[in-house]
């Protein structure tokens, strides 16, 4: 469950952001310094995108884990 809620955003941008940004990146192919200047820029704007989701989903993981589960979620480790 939690690695699946941690692939989300990238499962759902990625696609997206592959298919606009590849005629960019082939436009500056022989820029090196330029496309490593842009994948610094996109990579902190998915983490802008990214990191806040998931801080929101560890505050509030036991909210959603009853829709995701319906209810049946078991916890991990040893018996109390």
């Amino acid at each position: 469950m939690a690695f699946r809620l941690s692939r989300y955003p990238i499962e759902k941008m990625g696609p997206v952001l592959g298919r606009m940004l590849m005629p960019a990146f082939a436009l500056m192919q022989d820029n090196p310094e330029q496309i490593r200047t842009n994948v610094l820029r996109i990579s902190a704007f998915v983490a802008l995108i990214t990191v806040p989701f998931l801080v929101f989903f560890i505050f509030y993981h036991r909210t959603f884990s009853g829709f995701s589960g319906g209810g049946k979620v078991v916890r991990g480790g040893s018996p109390d």
